[in-house]
């Protein structure tokens, strides 16, 4: 906030509202948790802790150990190894839902196999979507993802040869994501499925189900923006976003899924629904790290 106040002259009008934001999140993330308001655990045992991770709330505490609810779980459990080594996978900070925590090294170890190779793994999310679908009831968004040289650390969706459309000014590169602006975009497929069309303050929003079958940041968000149906409350990957607009598609590629939002509604949605990010992580299917057994936890979304 002091750079702020004492650069803001020196910066433009869109340069100010990210940093602003910037700095609203950072204020987010490192508030007090209190286990009774944030931590619900689903299902215990002496290798595992699977939990509900309510919205606007840390996953795992990062690099800069802020308040998250690996902490509450780590407090609550007391395993005997360190902290960074519950954590199996993660969702985002604004996304609600399931979360598996290991209590082991060796539930860590296998947890961490199954994820990555999709053993009997699925992750099943919830969300409210601008707009209805109403072409089709299910389908699959199947488009590469890469993280976005314009406005890091965030993604998009990567169509043309080398992920880099052309004429676009990279001087605005934060340097500690160049690494990672440098690496190739990665396949990124998504399935959907419309479970009801709904209207929520006298507008159209459409209620599905994802299934994420690649692991992409932000995947789920960036793929709803990019067929125009961004998830509603999504202050990143929605209309008027720190992340590019359609996704990083031009005026020209959009025409990929024809149902699309309208823009207006899209600002109607923004201006009357004052929501969290409507999105959650509502099924979690499994097998135990050390019996092998299948397991399934829901949860329903509160939106």
């Amino acid at each position: 906030s002091r750079y702020l106040s004492q650069h803001q002259d020196e910066l433009s009008k869109e340069e100010r509202e990210r940093l602003e934001s910037k700095i609203q999140a950072e204020a987010r993330a490192s508030r007090k948790l209190d286990p009774k308001k944030h931590l619900r655990i689903i299902y215990a045992d002496s290798d595992i802790c699977v939990v509900y991770k309510p919205s606007g709330v840390l996953c795992v505490p990062g690099p800069r150990r802020n308040p998250s609810v690996a902490n509450l779980v780590y407090d609550a459990m007391r395993p005997f190894i360190d902290i960074d080594q519950t954590v199996v996978h993660r969702i985002d900070m604004d996304t609600s839902g399931i979360v598996v925590f290991a209590l082991t090294e060796v539930a860590l170890k296998q947890l961490h196999a199954d994820f990555r190779d999709r053993v009997e793994v699925q992750k099943t999310y919830h969300a409210l979507l601008c707009g209805h679908i109403s072409s089709v009831g299910e389908g699959e968004i199947d488009l590469p993802l890469e993280r976005d040289p314009i406005r890091p650390p965030f993604m998009r969706v990567a169509l043309e040869e080398g992920g880099r459309p052309t004429g676009e000014n990279n001087n605005k590169i934060v340097g500690s994501f160049q690494k990672e602006i440098n690496k190739a975009p990665k396949p990124s497929l998504t399935t959907f499925r419309v479970l009801s069309r709904e209207v929520l303050e006298g507008e159209p929003v459409t209620r599905v189900e994802l299934k994420p079958y690649t692991g992409r940041t932000h995947q789920l968000r960036v793929h709803c923006a990019a067929i125009g149906h961004p998830i509603v409350g999504d202050d990143i990957y929605g209309l008027g976003g720190e992340g590019s607009l359609n996704a990083g598609l031009r005026l020209s590629q959009i025409d990929l899924f024809a149902d699309r939002a309208p823009i207006e509604l899209q600002q109607r949605i923004i201006d009357k629904i004052d929501k969290n990010l409507c999105l959650h992580a509502a099924q979690l299917n499994i097998r135990h790290p050390i019996s092998r057994a299948p397991m399934v936890f829901k949860v329903n979304p509160n939106f």
